[in-house]
């Protein structure tokens, strides 16, 4: 259950930060964050 917890809030919060970065490159690196903590789940 903490691991659902911990990939959860770290997907949910790497996609609220893609959208508000404005460099596109740490827009991109935290899109394969968030993909990656969406896969762990």
């Amino acid at each position: 259950m903490t691991e659902f917890l911990l990939f959860g809030g770290v997907a949910v919060l790497a996609s609220l930060l893609v959208i508000a970065q404005r460099n596109p490159i740490h827009s991109v690196l935290l899109l394969i964050l968030s993909f990656g903590a969406l896969s762990a789940l």
